[in-house]
């Protein structure tokens, strides 16, 4: 082993006081000229123990991190020295058994000087542990991991730091991170001389040692932090207000104040005591309508203290710790979070989720049971959609991602297990897998690009052919493009795992696409993706087996993605619309454009195939044509709708609706066949907002749709 120094400075970590969950905050302040790190693997249960290095024979576990830590032990066939195994979080969670966002956090590749910020939620009783590889191929054998403050390597148990002090979570907990060597001749000392072999096998005289100019040098507790509470939200009932939020420490309780039709103003005096139903603020305009006392903590409060329906309350939620030094109640922002108490009845929504975040991407139905969607403050939600005293209530709380959400997520029955799935992308170019069942965060790739703009789309296995089922065995294959700001001809499609997260294929092999902002389609038949880009070519056909290209066309740049036309009840066409608004039809066993519509606007989202032709939500109008099998085409209707944001088509007989969102407040529920406007309902209130792309749930007979004030509504199907 080459020696080479190697210092990683303190790393802190704040905590709620009775609940569990923590915010780890991971800075590499090595000095300057040694390596960054690899992702790391923030997890529950100790990996790295000191000593003898592991056997291929017994150690299964411990040889898997082994391979993590040292480049030179690859085991995967096709694997490079330095390609595969070393630094790969997520593989190595998976080999030890480990659960992303239950037992085990990924933790971002850390240069010299940044700073990872990872929040993690632990059971009693819980110790953590880190691990990351020194990232340098010439140096192979060096890692980095966590352990109390000092060199005192004796036991296995210092490779790892507690989160509580007995049932108690602590506000602060000070270790460092030390680098060791896998590959050492002694005991006590990895900054000796490297063993032979390299890698683990039976009777090899190696170590895995401290080392690498470990300093020893002891970490610094954090001054108390600021309390805090993140994710407030809000859902409306009749004549109540449901509150959730998340405790993020250090954290004694909180106190929440509301004010009917204006932000609280009120701010709280540190060390002082307020009780429920005291008027406070300017003029005593807010009240407070819960409050703590330092015993007990909770994260939800229905307020149910006389509202009146149609009213809007603003809320602020006030943690506190510390003797009582309160936080801003600036969460989600500076006004706190809102809501409109709600009849239930005729135009009135069923519910609203207020989040704070514009939200124009269309939900995602789990049909009769739940609803998700996602904001521009990067958290993906999961409501109750079904009659009941929690009808619209979180099924569970919002799972933060990277950056925003700018993209409708995926629901999919994947390979990975029972159940259903979400997939998403962010703003920080990263795929996302999410159980959806209870929200737990299954695998996240590493950065694909600077941007992930539009939807992913899955093959899934159980409804593919032979000749996918022999290319895929065992996994469906998510697909995910990239929209890179910094450049327009560097964006990929990439084949990812279900299981395991990792990249099976990027199209294409040179730097020669444009952006790519709008959803995929998949054609299962040909095992074929269509995808819909800027630039030129703007259409590409790629092969679902490896990422190959079978053809490309130039119909002009699209925004909108790729949707596919059933015709005799066969998927035969793939359907796109340009960004100037023509509409192509190309066949899918063959290539070829077949036929091409000019719609007469500009598009304002993706165009909805039918069978007999096509719906079109167009800047301000929504126009339905028909195509005959000549490739000739006629308008059928066309229908004025105000800045038009999406559309989304109830196929039910005897009358068949289209659901349209736009703006000035109203959802419109227009008549398929001739274009008629059966219902627009107006959002209660004074005040204006526009909706969102809406989706239909058939089971429940709801429409979902996000707004741009930051909410998610649910109204009944049909309109009343």
């Amino acid at each position: 082993m080459t020696s080479r120094p190697l210092f990683i400075a303190a790393l802190c970590l704040a905590v709620s006081a009775r609940a569990a969950p923590f915010q780890i905050s991971i800075t590499n302040s090595a000095p300057n000229g040694t390596p960054g790190w690899s992702t790391g693997l923030l997890t529950l249960k100790p990996l790295i123990g000191l000593g003898r290095t592991p056997t291929l024979a017994t150690d299964a576990g411990a040889w898997a991190t082994y391979q993590f830590a040292n480049s030179h032990c690859e085991t995967n066939p096709g694997c490079t020295p330095t390609g595969c195994e070393n630094g790969n979080a997520v593989r190595l969670a998976q080999r030890w058994g480990l659960t992303l966002g239950v037992d085990a956090w990924v933790v971002p590749a850390l240069a010299l000087g940044q700073t990872a910020v990872v929040d993690i939620e632990a059971p009693v009783g819980s110790r953590l542990s880190y691990i990351a590889w020194v990232n340098d191929a010439s140096v192979f054998d060096d890692f980095v991991a966590m352990h109390p403050p000092g060199t005192d390597f004796a036991t296995k148990a210092l490779m790892s730091v507690p989160l509580f002090d007995g049932a108690t979570p602590r506000e602060a907990v000070d270790f460092v991170i030390s680098g060791f060597d896998t590959n050492s001749t002694s005991a006590t000392n990895g900054s000796g001389d490297t063993c032979t072999p390299e890698c683990p096998a039976t009777g090899a005289s190696c170590f895995v040692a401290p080392g690498n100019a470990t300093y020893g040098a002891t970490g610094n507790l954090p001054a108390p932090a600021t309390p805090v509470v993140r994710n407030v939200t809000a859902v409306s009932g009749s004549g109540q207000v449901r509150l959730a939020w998340s405790n993020v420490g250090p954290h004694t309780g909180v106190i929440i104040a509301r004010r009917a039709g204006q932000s609280v103003n009120f701010t709280p005096a540190n060390g002082a005591t307020y009780a429920v139903g005291q008027n406070v603020g300017p003029g005593n305009n807010s009240t407070i309508v819960y409050a703590e006392n330092g015993s007990t903590v909770a994260s939800a409060f229905t307020d149910t203290s006389a509202l009146t329906n149609g009213q809007r309350y603003f809320y602020k939620v006030y943690a506190f710790a510390n003797g009582r030094q309160y936080a801003s109640g600036n969460v989600p922002g500076s006004q706190g979070i809102w809501s409109e108490p709600t009849t239930k009845v005729g135009a009135s929504p069923l519910w609203c989720y207020s989040f704070g975040f514009p939200s124009f991407q269309q939900p995602t139905t789990e049909l009769g049971s739940r609803v998700f969607t996602a904001s521009n403050g990067g958290t993906l939600t999961a409501n109750l959609t079904q009659p009941g005293a929690q009808d619209g209530w979180e099924a569970w709380r919002p799972r933060q991602l990277d950056g925003g959400v700018q993209s409708r997520a995926v629901l999919v029955p994947l390979e990975a297990g029972a159940g259903n799935y979400l997939v998403t992308g962010d703003q920080t170019g990263r795929a996302y897998l999410f159980r959806a069942s209870d929200g737990a965060m299954l695998w996240t790739t590493p950065d694909l690009g600077e941007l992930i703009q539009g939807q992913p789309v899955a093959q899934l296995f159980d409804y593919a052919n032979a000749a996918f089922q022999a290319a895929h065995p065992g996994r469906d294959v998510i697909f995910v493009a990239t929209r890179n700001n910094g450049s327009t001809t560097n964006n990929k499609v990439y084949g990812i795992s279900s299981t395991t997260g990792a990249v099976l294929w990027a199209y294409p092999p040179t730097n020669s696409m444009n952006w790519v902002t709008g959803g995929m389609a998949v054609d299962y038949t040909n095992n074929r993706l269509w995808v819909a880009t800027r630039g030129s070519p703007s259409l590409r056909v790629i092969s679902t087996l490896n990422g190959a290209q079978v053809a490309t066309f130039n119909p002009g740049e699209s925004d909108y993605g790729v949707n596919l036309r059933s015709v005799g009840g066969v998927n035969a066409e793939a359907v796109v619309i340009t960004n100037t608004g023509t509409v192509f039809g190309y066949d899918l066993a063959n290539p070829a454009q077949r036929w091409s519509v000019v719609t007469g606007s500009t598009p304002s989202a993706w165009t909805l195939p039918l069978s007999t032709g096509f719906v079109s939500p167009l800047q301000n109008m929504v126009r339905r044509f028909d195509v005959r099998p000549d490739g000739g085409s006629s308008l059928v209707w066309s229908a004025n709708v105000p800045g038009v944001s999406g559309l989304v088509v109830d196929y039910r007989a005897p009358q068949q609706f289209v659901y349209v969102g736009g703006t000035t407040s109203r959802l419109r529920q227009i008549d398929l066949a001739d274009g008629g406007t059966v219902r627009a309902i107006q959002m209660p209130g004074t005040a204006t907002t526009t909706f969102g792309h809406p989706a239909l749930d058939t089971t429940a007979n709801r429409v979902h749709v996000g707004t741009q004030d930051g909410r998610l509504c649910a109204f009944p199907a049909p309109l009343p």
